[in-house]
């Protein structure tokens, strides 16, 4: 477990003290390795290589059990996701041609590191099999209902809500434990962090240098001993 002046390093993930220049596993220099982040209202701006570090998770702020954690990023104009409906084979295309891609390391805690595995779990398991299992059952239901006259009508109430629910993992279960991507261009990604207030308190430490650890109160007098 990190805490107060210790820190992983941000080129191999040893523990080393806050206040170090070089890693004392790998050898490097702890600041050409460590990335300046930089806010624009609520989102947090990084070079697409970029690695953040600090002795608190940048999830949630605590300080226990926090390891380096990497995360690759892609992300596409919201206009291509919503072509993609409507013409999937086509656009498809047009998506692996206008994406973008980062990597990003952070520190994480392992609770939320395991939130943020089970809401990808969770939100692909909606996105992969809700997308034939709510027609089905939209279908189910209008054969019940109507016939075969409303099996159509059914499938179609079902994709729509298969839509409504991927909407709703990732407003419930996505936003509160993921990073996200919200752009990215050939040298920057722009984040948005599951709490800003959080991210912006731990990160800002590295805006004005690498951070060091609380100076000591100073020593206490022995009793009964005199000050001339």
């Amino acid at each position: 477990m990190l805490g107060g002046d210790l820190t992983s390093c941000p080129a191999c993930g040893g523990v080393i003290r806050l206040q170090a220049q070089i890693c004392k596993h790998c050898m490097v220099r702890v600041a050409e390795h460590s990335t300046q982040i930089r806010w624009e209202g609520d989102l947090g701006i990084v070079p697409t290589e970029a690695v953040l570090t600090s002795h608190r998770c940048g999830l949630c702020g605590t300080d226990r059990s926090v390891r380096p954690m990497k995360k690759a990023f892609v992300w596409s104009p919201p206009w291509v996701v919503l072509g993609i409906l409507a013409t999937v084979v086509g656009l498809l295309l047009l998506y692996f041609l206008t994406r973008r891609a980062g990597r990003l390391t952070l520190p994480v805690c392992d609770e939320c590191r395991r939130d943020w595995r089970r809401s990808q779990v969770i939100s692909g398991a909606t996105v992969l099999f809700g997308l034939f299992l709510f027609p089905m059952l939209g279908a189910l239901m209008g054969t019940l209902v109507g016939g075969n006259e409303t099996v159509a009508l059914g499938a179609f109430a079902g994709l729509a809500g298969w839509v409504a629910a991927v909407v709703v993992v990732q407003k419930r279960v996505v936003v509160p434990n993921q990073v996200r991507p919200r752009r990215i261009d050939r040298k920057h990604m722009w984040l948005a962090f599951p709490s800003i207030a959080t991210a912006r308190d731990v990160f800002s430490e590295n805006e004005t240098g690498t951070g060091s650890a609380p100076e000591p109160p100073p020593p206490q007098e022995a009793p009964g001993t005199a000050t001339t």
